[in-house]
């Protein structure tokens, strides 16, 4: 009986931690957008065209395998939108 409790203890630890580190990796992955999103605006005095742009001139680097980033941008003068998503689940 005890055995199954910590049993039970163990895996619910486990799948807090493997949550908490989806939401930890997304949440770099927000901030470092949003960093080069205003650093680009800062220094060239645009938004940048992609995020492939802001892979190659601002090192932005992320699991591809684990998300895709919708990025969206109106104007070269105008703040882009972009969303995060998980490949594969059901986060927001």
């Amino acid at each position: 009986m005890i055995a199954a409790v910590v049993l039970v203890l163990f895996l619910g630890a486990v799948l807090s931690m493997s949550n908490n580190s989806y939401f930890d990796e997304r949440a770099t992955l927000k901030n470092a957008i949003e960093k080069d999103i205003i650093h680009c605006y800062a220094l060239e005095g645009f938004y940048p065209p992609s995020v492939e742009y802001m892979e190659e001139n601002y090192g932005l680097n992320y699991n591809h395998d684990r998300f895709i980033v919708n990025y969206e941008r109106v104007g070269s003068n105008v703040i882009p939108t972009y969303i995060i998503i998980e490949r594969g689940t059901k986060h927001e």
